[in-house]
């Protein structure tokens, strides 16, 4: 195996299955971990896959050792004959092809193993994944920044031009009431001077004349002057008016695609990260952060153009005109940034707390709701209070049509919560004591399991909205949820809810899931699972070791589907437990019982008897390995290596490691010398004699250890010995009344 590709098994398996799909274009990743030497051996980036000159020389080669040896290695494989006859009929003629998608794999192996090395999905810090995704929400909103400034430029510019109409406007009787005192004066003097005799007339007269005859003209060629420009600038007005109104519609519909993306892509899309995180995958904070930030900015616009609409109308009041026929309107405008706000505040009123997955009668549980766009909603004049609720699956999917009816809805202890501004502005509203009270169940569906039926909590407020008071309340539903009434329908709840939270697109009719999935994305849900319960993940062989209790052995899942059934409902072959029982039940016992010695790999897992015995087959004697067991619920069983072969224990149970933890089973027993490969129990188990939680606390008492000594007789028969030990040791225990051995202890001393 490659050193890349080493370092490749190791990252993520959320990560492999990535990498499993982008292989899956050119040939099986099998093939991959075959040739993985050879292939990371040669030259692939000296080679231009655009370079028809290098098709003979260098990509065709390339091609032809591959196929090679994978003839070769089909002779022992008869699976890699399928792949052989693909990857020839697709590249064969096509060679520089074949370089181009191998180049784009191992560089995607590459970006894997980087985002792999710092938090899982980024490498990014917390900081730069803000100002990133900051960034790209200045240049999506690019346009509408445009559009804003010009209208603000336009209502200046409209403002200025009505001042200068309302002055023009002011000045016109003023000037025709100076031109009609002119007229009215130069017809009196002519009739004057006409009365008069013409040798009376003089010079002095006729220029009185012809200056009034001037002063007049000048009046009237003012007041033409003052009918056009006030003609002229109705129209610029006019235009003016049409321009802003149109750059508005612009504006406004620019602003609803980016709304509808936000709120039916964005935002859909976190609440879907949101639920898988139910199942243990952690979710980046910083996405609900730059969620946030552009619900500001696109309601910040929402607002502003409401306001512009408001300023425009403004200024069209203080022109003393009649609007004309076809002038712009902006009701339809205004109408429809009041319903986006109201769309806005709709859709972002979200649960960012979800409650458990499963919800047990009578017990205390947390959820918390955020409005994003609480803000800038000036809520703070009337904080709301928040009402929680439990509805059904057939509650649940009336919630958004006129058929819900909020009286036949239940309610929960403790379901009030006012709403607090933090005092980073978050809109938050907290729900700590929670409780499921005096519930009853419904019919069930035809073959329905308590522990099937799904449930969510509704959250309901009102608010108001500036001038816009919003009828229609406030409401958010929480991801489903299983209710039980007993600790043993927890496990097939839990299988329930984490497959619906897993597998469930967005949007869906609630709550429909897939009847069946791929392997490889079951194998995501369980490394999450086991990962989160237990601190370590599981490997690919790990995974692969479960798939071939599903599916039996073979090289390759990738083709393989999980039904429902198969996953949690059906018994495993030669088995009475299903595959979730398995499961479930060792990552109890290993958060419970076995947390250090996992996190500390010093347990390898899900492997088979027959992997154990392959590994150990050439150690010393006194080897051992840790392995958990398929062949009872929730064990954790020893192979260890002896003179005469690899030998296994029968299965350590939850209640046995109860009793006595895995390290001090291991320390009591001699012949267990070395945690495989060859590490000396002591260093490895001596310092952690305790798996269970600690706690900072010191007893009073002393703790008081009891350990049992089982010997034989005949040392040789090992095989038989150990069998008889185990059974041995467990009848004692289970037939000893300590508290009287102890008694009689203490009286004999």
């Amino acid at each position: 195996m490659s050193q890349q590709w080493a370092q490749v098994q190791e990252i993520p398996v959320e990560f492999l299955s990535k990498l499993r799909s982008r292989y899956a274009e050119i040939f099986p990743i099998q093939i991959r971990d075959c040739f993985s030497v050879w292939i990371d051996e040669k030259p692939w980036n000296q080679i231009d896959e655009n370079d028809d000159s290098h098709r003979n020389s260098y990509a065709l080669p390339l091609l032809q050792g591959l196929l090679q040896l994978i003839q070769n290695k089909a002779k022992v494989i008869p699976e890699f004959k399928e792949c052989l006859i693909s990857i020839e009929n697709k590249y064969i003629n096509e060679p520089l092809n074949f370089v181009r998608d191998m180049k784009i794999c191992l560089k995607y192996e590459e970006q894997l193993l980087t985002a792999s090395k710092s938090s899982i999905i980024t490498t990014q810090s917390h900081d730069e994944c803000i100002e990133g995704n900051i960034l790209q929400m200045l240049e999506e909103f690019n346009n509408l920044n445009g559009w804003d400034a010009a209208i603000d430029g336009g209502l200046k510019e409209f403002k200025k031009k009505q001042e200068e109409f309302v002055i023009l406007l002011r000045e016109l009787p003023i000037v025709t009431a100076h031109f009609k005192k002119a007229e009215q004066d130069i017809n009196e003097r002519v009739a004057e001077v006409e009365n008069l005799k013409p040798d009376v007339l003089n010079q002095d007269d006729m220029d009185a004349i012809v200056k009034l005859h001037e002063e007049g003209e000048k009046t009237r060629s003012r007041k033409e002057f003052i009918i056009q420009h006030l003609q002229k600038s109705i129209r610029s007005i006019w235009d003016l008016v049409n321009i802003i109104v149109q750059t508005l519609q612009l504006s406004v519909e620019e602003l609803t695609q980016i709304q509808q993306t936000f709120l039916d892509t964005d935002l859909l899309k976190w609440k879907h990260k949101q639920q898988i995180a139910c199942n243990g995958v952690s979710l980046d904070s910083s996405i609900l952060q730059y969620l946030q930030k552009k619900c500001e900015k696109i309601q910040t616009l929402i607002v502003k153009n409401i306001q512009n609409i408001q300023k425009l109308e403004e200024i069209l009041q203080l022109l003393p005109l009649e609007n004309p026929e076809n002038s712009p309107t902006t009701t339809s405008v205004q109408q429809r940034l009041a319903h986006l706000l109201v769309d806005l505040a709709c859709g972002t009123f979200i649960v960012e707390q979800q409650p458990p997955q499963v919800l047990r009668k009578d017990n205390k549980f947390e959820a918390s709701v955020s409005l994003l766009a609480g803000k800038t909603l000036n809520v703070q004049s009337r904080l709301p209070t928040v009402h929680a609720y439990i509805l059904t699956e057939a509650q649940a999917r009336t919630v958004h049509t006129n058929k819900f009816d909020m009286s036949t809805i239940r309610d929960l202890l403790n379901n009030k919560s006012t709403v607090e501004i933090l005092p980073s502005g978050k809109v938050q509203a907290k729900f700590k004591n929670l409780v499921l009270k005096d519930f009853k169940r419904e019919s069930r569906k035809g073959g329905q399991r308590i522990a099937e039926e799904k449930y969510c909590i509704l959250f309901e407020t009102k608010i108001k909205i500036g001038e816009f008071d919003l009828q229609t309340p406030l409401l958010a539903l929480s991801v489903p949820v299983i209710i039980t009434s007993h600790v043993n329908q927890e496990c097939q709840a839990l299988a329930t809810i984490s497959w619906d939270h897993q597998f469930s697109s967005q949007p869906r009719t609630l709550f429909e899931v897939p009847s069946s999935v791929a392997w490889y994305d079951l194998a995501i849900l369980l490394n999450a699972k086991f990962k989160h319960e237990t601190g370590r993940g599981l490997t690919d062989d790990h995974l692969n070791y479960l798939a071939s209790k599903l599916f039996g052995e073979s090289s390759n899942y990738a083709s393989c589907h999980v039904t429902f059934n198969m996953f949690c409902k059906d018994n495993l072959r030669n088995h009475e437990f299903t595959f979730w029982d398995l499961f479930y039940s060792t990552m109890r016992v290993t958060k419970d019982h076995l947390y250090v010695a996992w996190n500390e790999g010093n347990i390898a897992g899900f492997i088979s008897k027959a992997k154990a015995e392959m590994c150990m087959k050439d150690s010393s004697p006194g080897n051992f390995i840790c392995r958990f067991s398929a062949s009872l619920l929730g064990g954790v069983s020893i192979s260890y290596s002896r003179d005469n072969g690899v030998h296994h224990t029968s299965p350590f149970t939850c209640k046995d490691l109860q009793i006595r933890s895995l390290p001090l089973l291991i320390m009591d027993t001699p012949k267990w010398t070395h945690l495989y490969p060859n590490k000396p129990k002591e260093h490895i188990f001596g310092t952690n004699s305790d798996d269970s939680p600690k706690t900072d606390g010191k007893s009073e008492y002393e703790k008081f250890i009891w350990t049992i000594k089982m010997s034989s007789s005949e040392d040789e028969r090992e095989d038989i010995t150990d069998q008889e030990c185990d059974a041995a040791l467990m009848e004692f225990i289970a037939g000893t009344d300590f508290d009287k051995l102890l008694k009689e202890d203490f009286e004999m001393r």
